[in-house]
């Protein structure tokens, strides 16, 4: 359960992508809940069914290797402005728990030929009800 009394912290990854790769985004120093997801993109890029890529948030878990989605968005099709934010996990929605320990991984798939550059994601996360 949120814990609407404290401000949430902001957690930055970014990173330069040049292919497919999962990355970890940070380990979780405490039990937190993840009450939004953000993501933006350096590069304009119209979707189409040949070239597109996919910014997913995916629970690592213990060993970092978990596979369990938090958020996306992508695929064939989704149009990226270059620095707008969009919203992969809305503060409406119900927060995700990260145990302590926990990694959550940033994984990006491309398809055809694209050059997206950097990629930047943020995380509002707030302390969880349970350590």
């Amino acid at each position: 359960m949120q814990n609407s009394m404290l401000a949430p912290r902001v957690i930055a990854f970014h990173t330069e992508l040049s292919a497919d790769g999962s990355y970890t985004a940070f380990v979780a120093p405490f039990t937190c809940e993840i009450v939004a997801i953000y993501a933006s993109v350096q590069t304009v890029l119209a979707g189409t069914t040949t070239d597109y890529f996919t910014i997913s948030v995916k629970d690592g878990g213990a060993t970092g290797t978990g596979t369990t989605a938090i958020a996306s968005r992508g695929g064939k099709s989704t149009n990226w402005t270059a620095l707008k934010k969009y919203t992969l996990l809305a503060t409406t929605a119900t927060p995700y728990q990260i145990d302590k320990g926990d990694g959550v991984n940033v994984v990006y798939a491309e398809g055809g030929t694209v050059a997206v550059g950097h990629i930047m994601v943020s995380f509002s996360v707030v302390p969880g009800t349970a350590d």
